[in-house]
């Protein structure tokens, strides 16, 4: 596999935010978690976290997440509760969360889990299998550090 160049990083990093184009965003962020360049990830991770929350990305942000995860980006509980329980979330983004929070879990401070356990606690969960999934995972992450909610 070819290594990105200076000047392609530099190219890739401003098309990034602007391009309207799903695909061309997706290719992108995937070059940067697959090339290992710590620049051109570093560079990126800012990026795609906007990119997360911008309506533009609606409906197109799986690859997003998942190129974040890859890149192991530093992502609170609260980033990745926003994108969970966004009405329109699809299930590749749900599924994607829960993986992430299930692997990264026991980074977070007790408090960070506590405040997000009561917050998806007061969620209406009957339609959302992947939040209920977030709450046990927060619970069992609880019990295990002796945490009151």
């Amino acid at each position: 596999m070819a290594k990105i160049t200076d000047d392609l990083e530099r190219h890739m990093l401003e098309t990034l935010p602007c391009t309207d184009d799903p695909r061309l965003r997706n290719i992108i962020a995937l070059k940067f978690c697959e090339d290992g360049s710590i620049s051109g990830q570093q560079n990126s991770i800012p990026i795609l976290k906007k990119l997360l929350e911008d309506p533009r990305t609606k409906g197109c942000r799986g690859t997003l997440l998942y190129a974040l995860h890859e890149m192991k980006a530093p992502l609170s509980l609260n980033f990745l509760l926003k994108q969970i329980a966004e009405p329109d979330a699809s299930y590749e983004i749900q599924s994607e969360v829960v993986e992430i929070i299930q692997e990264t879990v026991s980074n977070f401070s007790a408090q960070e889990i506590t405040n997000s356990f009561r917050l998806v606690e007061s969620v209406d969960l009957q339609n959302n299998e992947c939040l209920n999934d977030v709450l046990e995972i927060l619970k069992e992450e609880m019990a295990e550090r002796d945490c009151v909610v």
